[in-house]
């Protein structure tokens, strides 16, 4: 580890120094298992049947599109045992190489309740479900958000131009019961707020996840790594964890 690693470790974990609670860190992907999650379609513009798949044999999380179609799949990839609370920060680390492919990868939270899975007879269950997702789409240049609120779904909004490769973190912070903070942290440890949303529901966060919209035969994006919760304050420690995974990443 380099001089300046440790010094962002000494800082990310002393908390009774600093005064900044420690990251609870929820997945790291190196055990190549996703047994913890369900994978679910909530869009299916192919109608026939689930062609995105999740990996994490290579440490960090990557999904991949298998269909021949070319038509858009968003699954949600969630788990119930963590939940975010109100003053938490998930957050998880990014890994984008520069692509002009049109996919979609990032975080999500949704409620308590299971997610109702698209199929021939409802190509479309995202207003099934109360969900938040903040992902990045490489073909735009952009950080973008959808969620799907009480039945309404909305998509393409708090849109950041920013590329790929300038990304080291995607982060959802639970302001209260209903309201949330998404964006990013860039790889100079800068936070970047796309959109606040306010939920009509309570349970959002229970629970804590991944969004994938994929279209690109046989292709995978980025990769995903380090999902984590991070207690109040977080924005400090935010970008000395984004700006930690991103020495890491030039060492390795």
């Amino acid at each position: 580890m380099s001089p300046r690693s440790l010094i962002l470790s000494g800082f990310l974990f002393a908390p009774l120094v600093s005064g900044i609670s420690q990251a609870v860190v929820i997945d790291t992907f190196s055990d190549n298992s996703l047994s913890e999650y369900t994978s679910t379609r909530v869009l299916d513009n192919g109608a026939t049947n689930a062609d995105v798949s999740f990996s994490s044999s290579t440490g960090s999380l990557v999904s991949t599109y298998g269909s021949g179609t070319g038509a858009a799949e968003q699954v949600l990839l969630l788990r119930n045992d963590f939940s975010l609370g109100v003053g938490q920060t998930l957050s998880v680390d990014t890994l984008f190489s520069a692509t002009g492919t049109q996919m979609d990868f990032g975080l999500a939270i949704s409620g308590a309740g299971a997610i109702t899975s698209a199929s021939t007879g409802d190509t479309d269950t995202r207003d099934l479900s109360n969900f938040l997702a903040i992902y990045l789409r490489p073909s735009q240049d952009a950080v973008r958000v959808t969620s799907s609120n009480n039945g309404v779904v909305t998509t393409g909004t708090g849109v950041l131009g920013t590329a790929e490769t300038l990304v080291a973190q995607l982060y959802i912070t639970r302001v209260s019961t209903t309201q949330f903070t998404v964006g990013y942290i860039d790889t100079s440890a800068v936070s970047h707020d796309a959109l606040t949303v306010n939920f009509t529901a309570t349970d959002l966060g229970s629970q804590i996840g991944f969004y994938a919209d994929l279209r690109a035969t046989s292709t995978s994006l980025g990769s995903l790594d380090n999902l984590a919760i991070v207690p109040e304050p977080a924005a400090t420690l935010l970008g000395a964890v984004g700006l930690l995974a991103l020495l890491r990443r030039r060492r390795d």
